[in-house]
């Protein structure tokens, strides 16, 4: 079983995870991508004594991850790259001191992975599609668990956010940072929201605001018992073998309003589940910039619509990072 414990614009995020771990880097109105590890970049080189250490770690843990790529965030719009900076982003994850890989399938061929987040809220402009981090903006994050051995295996993982920012440096060029800031990073727990579970309505399932969620994570832990599990077959490096599938489902809320007024007394009885609330309330400080202590439901809205703007004034860039626990 999977068990966590857990309007104005938007931007994007990230913060560092362990040596071998899945991460998600977005990009602000732009793109999605989920990493293992610290950041998202091509594939250096597996020569190094962390390298290898890594891949040992991963092997003592019984499992490696799997995931499965797409390209969207390299497509091009008459002839030009159609998210901006995605370039930059990459040839900086790439370079030192992050080493992101963006080809390999899994832990075992390279110790850190970076590929693309789902979006499930795409923007249509002139018969375009666009895949933007705004607001209402939601989504999954998919990847696989391949135990070494038939006994399957219990998984333990940490999930955490961070972001990155496009500044211009002191030679007036475009650079892509991490931000460091522990407000900024604090305000994203409230904001980018993820649950383990998420209801479609049966008639149109990709109708996003009839989504439904339950499973809310709060303290960013997450653990998986292949046992308790049926494993699906994909193909890696030519051979058939057995993964288990773990979706996560995240959501950045519009309004304060649309979390105080959608969140239902039972588990799917609304778009949240009731948990929401008392969350919200024990980490005030995560949501609401201003107006923390008041209880006017327009202060709360103000200090929420601050909170976004905290965020957007600091980072271009979301990264959510899933590391196993050791």
């Amino acid at each position: 079983m999977i068990s966590f414990e857990g309007k104005t614009e938007k931007r994007s995020l990230m913060a560092t995870a362990a040596s071998m771990g899945l991460v998600i880097v977005i990009l602000v109105f732009a793109l999605f991508y989920i990493i293992f590890g610290h950041t998202l970049g091509w594939f250096a080189s597996n020569d190094s004594v962390e390298a290898e250490g890594m891949q040992v770690a991963a092997a003592n843990n019984g499992y490696e991850f799997v995931v499965q790529r797409t390209t969207e965030y390299d497509s091009l719009l008459n002839g030009e790259p159609k998210y901006e900076d995605v370039a930059l982003l990459k040839s900086t994850l790439a370079a030192a001191p992050y080493h992101y890989d963006l080809t390999a399938v899994s832990t075992a061929a390279a110790s850190k992975l970076a590929y693309e987040l789902q979006n499930d809220a795409p923007f249509r402009d002139d018969n375009e599609y666009w895949y933007f981090l705004m607001p209402g903006a939601c989504g999954s994050m998919t990847f696989y668990i391949h135990p070494f051995s038939s006994e399957g295996v219990q998984a333990n993982m940490e999930l955490t956010l961070g972001c990155f920012g496009v500044v211009i440096d002191e030679n007036d060029r475009r650079v892509v940072r991490e931000v460091t800031s522990e407000n900024v990073l604090n305000m994203l727990k409230g904001h980018i929201i993820f649950f383990t579970e998420r209801r479609v309505d049966a008639n149109d399932p990709t109708d996003t605001d009839k989504f439904k969620y339950n499973g809310l994570i709060t303290d960013g832990t997450i653990s998986y018992d292949t046992t308790q599990h049926t494993p699906t077959t994909m193909t890696l490096n030519g051979e058939q073998i057995s993964v288990y599938e773990i979706t996560l489902y995240w959501e950045w809320p519009l309004t304060y309003y649309d979390i105080s007024e959608k969140t239902g007394n039972t588990a799917f009885a609304d778009r949240y589940p009731p948990e929401l609330l008392t969350y919200m309330n024990a980490h005030r400080n995560w949501f609401f910039a201003v107006n923390q202590n008041s209880n006017d439901p327009d202060d709360l809205s103000d200090g929420y619509n601050d909170g976004d703007q905290m965020i957007g004034e600091s980072a271009n860039y979301f990264a959510a990072f899933i590391s196993p626990i050791v």
